[in-house]
């Protein structure tokens, strides 16, 4: 097997690339702090192929990539096949257990959950004692509360009078109230709704709490509630690193640690 070897290094530092451009642009960006800005806003680049790409998304309103199967249009493909996989085929995607939100991509449904479930809260405001959950949550409190900005509902549906601030709940929209897509299903009664909220009432409704609620990560399931589960994936699965005060030992979160304390206080 030909095995490629890095034969260009920087005077500078230990950096090591396989040729002369790949070293040039590492020197420019690095050592001769050589950037390129954006003309539109204070964004600063090491490299001009990220300035393209941000002029693209950030500031450009050209979506050449259109979807067959709706009206949803990208910038760039990667966005177009991940709405694919997302809205249409469902196929190779990290589903959430909590609600009907899917992803290609593992660690947003780590985000999601954390965010949206267990409602953890770890980016401060740096100008009032608010956190957030997500960096968009943040900016949105930010744009509100501190800079007096009143949120635009300028995506509005062409065949109703609803408006929303973001694309993603006026594609929930339209295809749960004007294409009647129903694809989450009662596990007890097998009627389809076409909201994880809807389906949620019902089955509190009609089915009181006979649902079993099963983890995603492991073998846990409990008949309690959806609250229940929750509080498991918290204390198991999340990794929020904490320090014992009483040997160093690191644990994986506040719930591991509350154990490990109580083994030490019994010895």
């Amino acid at each position: 097997m030909h095995v490629q070897v890095k034969t260009h290094s920087c005077d500078h530092c230990d950096y090591a690339c396989y040729n002369r451009e790949q070293l040039i642009r590492h020197v420019k960006a690095i050592h001769m702090n050589m950037v390129v800005k954006c003309k539109l806003c204070p964004k600063t680049f090491s490299f001009k192929e990220n300035l393209c790409r941000h002029m693209k998304l950030k500031h450009s309103e050209e979506k050449p990539f259109k979807c067959d199967k709706c009206d949803y249009k990208a910038k760039i493909k990667s966005y177009l096949t991940r709405h694919i996989k997302e809205t249409h085929t469902r196929e190779g995607l990290y589903e959430c257990q909590f609600c009907n939100f899917a992803t290609t991509n593992k660690g947003n449904l780590k985000k999601h959950i954390n965010a949206v479930h267990l409602k953890t809260r770890h980016i401060q405001c740096s100008d009032c004692y608010y956190k957030a959950s997500t960096a968009g949550l943040l900016q949105a409190h930010v744009k509100k509360v501190h800079l007096k900005i009143k949120q635009v509902k300028n995506h509005k549906c062409d065949q109703c009078n609803f408006a929303t601030a973001g694309p993603a709940r006026l594609r929930e929209h339209k295809s749960s109230v004007h294409d009647k897509v129903k694809n989450q299903e009662c596990p007890y009664c097998h009627k389809k709704f076409g909201t994880s909220s809807y389906l949620k009432c019902h089955i509190e409704s009609l089915h009181d709490s006979k649902e079993l609620f099963r983890c995603n990560e492991c073998d846990y399931q409990t008949n309690s509630s959806l609250q229940t589960l929750k509080k498991h994936y918290s204390r198991v699965h999340v990794e929020s690193p904490v320090k014992c005060e009483i040997c160093g030992q690191i644990m994986r979160n506040k719930f591991i640690l509350k154990n490990h304390q109580y083994a030490h206080k019994r010895h």
